[in-house]
């Protein structure tokens, strides 16, 4: 299992399709929908890949625990 991903520094963010990147590089994508959104959720449970949770923390301290899945390995800077 690898390293637990923090985001710090945040003020207010969407938990749900927040791109996250490991210190290893690979890009990991939260899925926070709705309860009542079955279809999204079983689709991304059958999605391949690796998934975990993840604990995000905000500048305030708070802290929210979501569900991450990795969508690549690597990541290029665009800019």
């Amino acid at each position: 299992m690898s390293a637990p991903v923090e985001l710090i520094e945040t003020e207010a963010f969407d938990k749900d399709g927040l791109a996250l990147i490991d210190k290893n590089g690979s890009v990991w994508r939260t899925h926070a929908r709705p309860w009542w959104d079955l279809a999204s959720h079983i689709w991304w449970w059958l999605m391949p890949g690796e998934k975990k949770w993840v604990l995000l923390r905000s500048k305030t301290g708070e802290r929210v625990r979501i569900f991450a899945k990795k969508v690549a390995e690597k990541h290029v800077k665009i800019g």
